[in-house]
């Protein structure tokens, strides 16, 4: 995968992520924000390496969350410019917790390869955000995709039974099959 590719689908999974939370609250962008995760990972685990994953998780993270918590230094820096430091130390933890996740999904998928990308990177994402919403003082619990449905209850409705999780698991499900199908689209003659 060449390096603009790779800076592509970065930037795009973070513009839809960013706009699937308010205030764009484009609930129906949760849904495809996270395929261009699905696919960067596929192409690392394609090329059999985790520390490639690891970056192109990070740099994701790291301009997904900087785009999502922007409001941070907006809401904080009437009380001191220095919130910008702490806006950056809390984007640079969530990014590289987001390329460990995408570590740790190439290196569980070379270890067991039936396993499906299907079960693996919901599972992993869903886990990563229960992580990082019991983070202590730096914890962020609505920061996930079931979270962003929020301006869409005739979608979550069952998220009373499920939770929030349960929500989050559904739509990184999804955004594995849209990749999936996508890719499989790709390939055909």
């Amino acid at each position: 995968m060449t390096a603009r590719r790779v800076a592509v689908l970065v930037a795009l999974g973070a513009v839809l992520l960013a706009a699937s939370y308010p205030p764009l609250a484009l609930p129906i962008l949760s849904f495809v924000a996270a395929a261009p995760a699905v696919l960067l990972i596929q192409q690392a685990h394609a090329a059999g390496d985790p520390r490639r994953a690891f970056r192109w998780g990070f740099w994701y993270g790291l301009l997904a969350h900087g785009a999502v918590l922007y409001w941070m230094i907006v809401a904080l820096w009437h009380f001191t410019p220095l919130s910008a430091l702490g806006y950056l130390a809390s984007v640079s933890t969530l990014a590289l917790f987001t390329g460990a996740l995408f570590w740790f999904i190439v290196r569980v998928r070379l270890a067991v390869p039936r396993a499906p990308l299907w079960v693996v990177f919901p599972t992993a994402w869903t886990a990563l955000e229960w992580i990082i919403g019991h983070l202590g003082d730096v914890r962020f619990p609505w920061l996930g995709l079931g979270t962003s449905l929020a301006d869409a209850p005739i979608l979550v409705q069952w998220a009373d039974i499920a939770g929030a999780r349960g929500a989050t698991f559904w739509v990184a499900w999804c955004n594995v099959m849209l990749a999936e199908t996508v890719g499989r689209m790709a390939v055909r003659p």
